[in-house]
Protein backbone atom coordinates (compact mmCIF):
# COMPACT_ATOMS: atom_id res chain seq x y z
CA UNK A 1 0.00 0.00 0.00
CA UNK A 2 2.63 2.27 0.85
CA UNK A 3 4.07 2.12 -2.65
CA UNK A 4 0.83 2.66 -4.30
CA UNK A 5 0.75 6.31 -2.28
CA UNK A 6 3.97 7.24 -2.92
CA UNK A 7 3.27 6.77 -6.89
CA UNK A 8 -0.09 8.86 -6.29
CA UNK A 9 2.12 11.89 -5.03
CA UNK A 10 4.81 11.71 -7.32
CA UNK A 11 2.07 11.34 -10.08
CA UNK A 12 0.50 14.75 -8.33
CA UNK A 13 3.72 16.22 -7.95
CA UNK A 14 4.56 15.61 -11.91
CA UNK A 15 1.23 16.99 -12.71
CA UNK A 16 1.24 19.97 -11.48
CA UNK A 17 5.10 20.52 -12.57
CA UNK A 18 3.37 20.22 -16.10
CA UNK A 19 0.30 22.42 -15.62
CA UNK A 20 2.70 25.53 -14.25
CA UNK A 21 4.98 24.74 -17.44
CA UNK A 22 2.04 24.95 -19.60
CA UNK A 23 0.82 27.81 -17.91
CA UNK A 24 4.01 29.90 -18.87
CA UNK A 25 3.63 29.18 -22.31
CA UNK A 26 0.56 31.17 -22.46
CA UNK A 27 0.48 34.31 -22.52
CA UNK A 28 -1.08 36.53 -20.12
CA UNK A 29 0.15 40.47 -21.31
CA UNK A 30 -3.89 41.60 -22.28
CA UNK A 31 -3.88 44.09 -25.37
CA UNK A 32 -4.83 47.42 -23.99
CA UNK A 33 -5.15 49.26 -26.96
CA UNK A 34 -8.54 50.56 -28.11
CA UNK A 35 -7.10 50.93 -31.76
CA UNK A 36 -10.25 50.59 -34.14
CA UNK A 37 -11.88 51.90 -36.86
CA UNK A 38 -15.87 52.78 -36.27
CA UNK A 39 -18.39 53.27 -38.97
CA UNK A 40 -20.87 56.26 -37.54
CA UNK A 41 -24.42 56.55 -39.03
CA UNK A 42 -26.22 60.00 -38.76
CA UNK A 43 -27.19 59.83 -35.16
CA UNK A 44 -23.65 58.15 -33.69
CA UNK A 45 -22.51 61.34 -35.14
CA UNK A 46 -25.05 64.15 -33.52
CA UNK A 47 -23.83 62.10 -30.62
CA UNK A 48 -20.59 61.82 -30.65
CA UNK A 49 -20.86 65.82 -31.33
CA UNK A 50 -23.31 66.70 -29.06
CA UNK A 51 -21.67 65.19 -26.56
CA UNK A 52 -18.36 66.00 -27.40
CA UNK A 53 -17.07 62.82 -26.93
CA UNK A 54 -14.34 62.89 -29.02
CA UNK A 55 -11.23 63.16 -26.66
CA UNK A 56 -7.98 62.54 -28.60
CA UNK A 57 -9.76 60.26 -30.88
CA UNK A 58 -10.08 61.37 -34.52
CA UNK A 59 -12.93 61.84 -36.78
CA UNK A 60 -12.86 61.01 -40.43
CA UNK A 61 -15.83 62.60 -42.81
CA UNK A 62 -15.63 60.59 -46.28
CA UNK A 63 -17.91 60.67 -49.56
CA UNK A 64 -19.58 57.22 -50.64
CA UNK A 65 -17.41 56.09 -53.73
CA UNK A 66 -14.44 58.41 -53.68
CA UNK A 67 -11.31 56.69 -54.52
CA UNK A 68 -8.71 58.90 -52.33
CA UNK A 69 -11.47 58.33 -49.11
CA UNK A 70 -10.74 54.37 -49.42
CA UNK A 71 -7.13 55.39 -50.03
CA UNK A 72 -6.83 56.87 -46.74
CA UNK A 73 -8.57 54.05 -45.02
CA UNK A 74 -6.49 51.75 -46.34
CA UNK A 75 -3.71 53.63 -44.67
CA UNK A 76 -5.51 53.90 -41.70
CA UNK A 77 -6.32 49.92 -41.07
CA UNK A 78 -3.15 49.11 -42.26
CA UNK A 79 -1.66 51.51 -39.68
CA UNK A 80 -4.04 51.83 -36.33
CA UNK A 81 -2.83 49.32 -34.45
CA UNK A 82 0.46 51.63 -34.03
CA UNK A 83 -1.94 53.92 -32.33
CA UNK A 84 -3.88 54.07 -28.87
CA UNK A 85 -7.16 55.24 -30.35
CA UNK A 86 -9.98 55.43 -32.59
CA UNK A 87 -11.23 56.58 -35.86
CA UNK A 88 -15.03 57.75 -36.14
CA UNK A 89 -15.83 57.40 -39.65
CA UNK A 90 -18.90 58.95 -41.06
CA UNK A 91 -19.80 58.53 -44.39
CA UNK A 92 -21.90 61.05 -46.44
CA UNK A 93 -23.81 59.81 -49.61
CA UNK A 94 -24.72 62.66 -52.15
CA UNK A 95 -27.64 60.08 -53.30
CA UNK A 96 -28.85 60.50 -49.38
CA UNK A 97 -32.29 62.38 -49.45
CA UNK A 98 -30.69 64.02 -46.09
CA UNK A 99 -27.52 64.71 -47.96
CA UNK A 100 -27.88 68.45 -47.17
CA UNK A 101 -29.36 68.64 -44.00
CA UNK A 102 -25.99 66.31 -42.91
CA UNK A 103 -23.70 68.23 -44.82
CA UNK A 104 -25.00 71.26 -42.90
CA UNK A 105 -24.62 69.67 -39.52
CA UNK A 106 -20.97 68.88 -40.39
CA UNK A 107 -20.48 72.68 -41.19
CA UNK A 108 -21.86 73.50 -37.98
CA UNK A 109 -19.10 71.81 -36.35
CA UNK A 110 -16.54 72.22 -39.01
CA UNK A 111 -17.19 74.94 -40.79
CA UNK A 112 -13.58 74.55 -42.67
CA UNK A 113 -14.60 71.07 -43.71
CA UNK A 114 -14.92 71.24 -47.55
CA UNK A 115 -12.97 68.30 -48.97
CA UNK A 116 -13.56 64.46 -48.26
CA UNK A 117 -11.69 62.97 -46.52
CA UNK A 118 -10.99 64.93 -43.80
CA UNK A 119 -10.06 63.80 -40.73
CA UNK A 120 -10.99 66.05 -37.03
CA UNK A 121 -9.19 65.81 -33.99
CA UNK A 122 -10.00 67.83 -30.40
CA UNK A 123 -6.80 70.03 -29.91
CA UNK A 124 -6.44 71.45 -26.38
CA UNK A 125 -8.22 74.77 -26.06
CA UNK A 126 -11.53 72.63 -27.38
CA UNK A 127 -11.86 73.44 -31.22
CA UNK A 128 -10.86 71.14 -33.82
CA UNK A 129 -7.98 70.88 -35.84
CA UNK A 130 -8.23 69.57 -39.29
CA UNK A 131 -6.74 67.50 -41.81
CA UNK A 132 -7.79 67.46 -45.69
CA UNK A 133 -6.36 65.37 -48.61
CA UNK A 134 -7.30 68.23 -51.10
CA UNK A 135 -3.85 67.51 -52.39
CA UNK A 136 -3.96 63.97 -52.74
CA UNK A 137 -0.30 64.13 -51.64
CA UNK A 138 1.39 61.46 -49.60
CA UNK A 139 -1.44 60.02 -47.59
CA UNK A 140 0.52 57.77 -45.36
CA UNK A 141 2.95 60.55 -44.26
CA UNK A 142 0.09 63.46 -43.85
CA UNK A 143 -1.96 60.85 -41.63
CA UNK A 144 0.79 59.60 -39.56
CA UNK A 145 2.12 63.32 -38.88
CA UNK A 146 -1.40 64.23 -38.05
CA UNK A 147 -1.55 61.43 -35.62
CA UNK A 148 1.41 62.16 -33.98
CA UNK A 149 1.14 65.35 -33.98
CA UNK A 150 -2.26 65.55 -30.98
Amino acid sequence: MKKVIVNKSILFYFVCLVLIILSGCVSTEVNKSKAEIKELNFDDLKVLLETNNLNNDLLQISLENCTTCEEVKEVESENINNYDLIIYNYTLNRKDKNYQVQLDYIYSYFPDFKYAPSLFVKNSNGGYSMLSFENNDNINESIIKFIESY
